[in-house]
């Protein structure tokens, strides 16, 4: 950890018990591989905001009241807008229904639900970390080799977590439907980061600032040098109807 970062970690945990509930509680609706890591470094070099990272996803023996207690209690005054990631499969090991029957009540809380138009390079880019234990890239490790990277796909579990996918998406806009939401892609925060982060910032009322974030993109490559038996898989995506995800 940087000296900066222990020096801004310090401060919060010294002012906290001091704090106040009167800021914007939010959550960022996802599942792996859309950028949530990326929003959520980036979220993190905002001076008045404090967001977690899947603080529901392992309990680690507590409580969903505890740790919705943690990332919801009191905040220091300078922090304005506290949240964390929210899979829509959290917690892995436990019912979900306590989770976000609790997140639904909370008519205060925020919503900024992060798709991937391209749901197929999502569930690929699972599949890739899966297989290499490599979910996270930043500035300062290279990135591995497409050779390296490459993996054989059964056709059908890919295209049975693309439904999947695209079910979860639109339970969250449905289930969230009383709150305030705001939509983004995955393809709009790579594309013009600046730009998105901007509406982020306004969609929870706070001003303006520049992201800052030393995570890059991990699977740059096209999609046939990813998966070593592209021709079978994508004769079944045609089959299943979804050519759109094929590139051209």
């Amino acid at each position: 950890m940087e000296v900066k970062d222990l020096i801004r970690l310090t401060k919060y945990y010294l002012l906290k018990p001091l704090g106040y509930k009167d800021y914007v509680p939010f959550i960022v609706l996802s599942r792996s591989r859309t950028g949530s890591n990326f929003l959520n470094s980036s979220l993190r070099s905002h001076p008045n905001v404090r967001v977690k990272g899947e603080h529901f996803g392992h309990l680690g023996g507590d409580s969903i009241e505890k740790r919705y207690g943690d990332v919801f209690g009191k905040q220091p005054r300078y922090i304005k807008a506290a949240g964390c990631k929210v899979f829509y499969y959290h917690p892995h090991h436990g019912d979900a229904t306590e989770l976000f029957s609790l997140l639904q009540k909370n008519r205060n809380l925020r919503v900024i639900h992060l798709k991937r138009e391209d749901t197929l390079r999502s569930v690929l880019s699972w599949m890739i970390a899966r297989e290499n234990d490599t979910y996270v890239a930043n500035s300062n490790r290279a990135l591995m080799s497409a050779d390296k990277k490459r993996v054989s796909v059964d056709p059908n579990e890919l295209i049975e977590w693309i439904e999947k996918t695209l079910y979860w998406e639109r339970w969250g806009d449905e289930f969230f439907s009383e709150h305030q939401l705001l939509n983004i892609s995955y393809e709009e925060l790579t594309g013009d980061l600046n730009n998105t982060f901007q509406r982020v910032l306004e969609f929870l009322g706070l001003p303006e600032s520049t992201p800052v974030t030393n995570l890059k993109r991990q699977n740059p490559e096209p999609v046939g040098d990813l998966i070593s038996n592209w021709n079978e898989v994508r004769e079944k995506l045609i089959l299943a109807g979804y050519e759109k995800y094929i590139p051209e």
